[in-house]
């Protein structure tokens, strides 16, 4: 049989995912690089003209991190 290979699977206590596999662990540190560094950049360029941006920065990544753990991941039931 042909098993689908998930990146991550769901937690066993609570909601959610957690890496399975190098792709998944390969994509949660990228998450938390690109979130590290984009905080980083924006903190102090957007201080004083948009101090929400980096609030935005990283809701947008996370969703996304969210979108690729439903796509890639075990379903949650």
């Amino acid at each position: 049989m042909d098993e689908k290979r998930y990146w991550f699977r769901k937690k066993r206590f609570g909601w959610g995912w957690t890496p399975a596999t190098g792709e998944g662990w390969i994509a949660t540190f990228a998450f938390a690089a690109i979130i590290v560094g984009g905080t980083i950049v924006l903190m102090p360029a957007t201080a004083r003209t948009a101090p929400w941006a980096p609030a935005v920065w990283v809701a947008a990544w996370s969703a996304a991190l969210v979108v690729l753990a439903a796509k890639t991941g075990e379903p949650l039931e």
